[in-house]
């Protein structure tokens, strides 16, 4: 089974329900060695942190629709604020599904949740300056599953002015932490989770980004 990066604290029960079954087999330092020989190293940072403009279930596997996105960097930039408010590598926004269904989201794909949790925080859509990712908790064939595929974050591929997404999933350390912080938050109520270091990769050719 995949192993937890160091300094990070997740139950099993998450671990499981996150990972796919390639997954759950597949060792994060095998994935680590391929991500480092094929992309740059952009920037390094310790620290994930769920806003105070997130919902807080009351427990982590409740029957309700979520949606979320972590932000990495803005305009270039991992210290950054948009619209009165500051963010850093590593933001976390996570949303009651139906508290943002109203919102209209422009841009490609605008209809996914990723979207609009996105403007129901900063007040605008989602734009080629934002890299990050999107992930969701919804029902899926009768269950209710963890989803890391955003139509608008994840795996970014800059044309005309707007990001398209090749549709891939989180890597298995960046799912690990997002979940783990959102877990600390449900039973603790912390905002902050230190991940010991992850870094933003970037294949500069093709405008992919990876975070590990």
């Amino acid at each position: 089974m995949a192993n937890l990066p160091k300094g990070l604290s997740l139950s099993k029960k998450t671990l499981l329900s996150i990972l796919t079954p390639s997954e759950i087999k597949e060792k994060i330092k095998e994935q680590y060695e391929r991500v480092v020989r094929e992309y740059n190293p952009i920037f390094t940072f310790k620290t994930f942190h769920v806003s105070c403009r997130s919902y807080r279930p009351k427990v982590l596997f409740d029957k309700e629709q979520l949606g979320g996105v972590v932000l990495y960097s803005y305009k270039g930039k991992f210290d950054w604020y948009l619209s009165g408010i500051h963010c850093k590598a590593g933001y976390i926004i996570l949303k009651k599904s139906k508290d943002v269904d109203h919102i209209k989201a422009e841009g490609d794909r605008a209809g996914i949740i990723h979207g609009k949790v996105y403007k129901s925080v900063f007040g605008i859509d989602i734009d080629h300056h934002v890299v990050g990712g999107g992930f969701a908790y919804t029902k899926k064939n009768g269950k209710w599953v963890w989803k890391f595929k955003s139509f608008s974050l994840c795996t970014l591929v800059h044309k005309a002015s707007r990001y398209y997404s090749n549709d891939e999933e989180m890597s298995i350390h960046e799912k690990i932490a997002v979940m783990a912080t959102i877990e600390k938050w449900v039973k603790t109520g912390q905002q902050n989770n230190n991940i010991g270091e992850m870094t933003l990769f970037e294949d500069t050719n093709f405008g992919k980004s990876v975070i590990l």
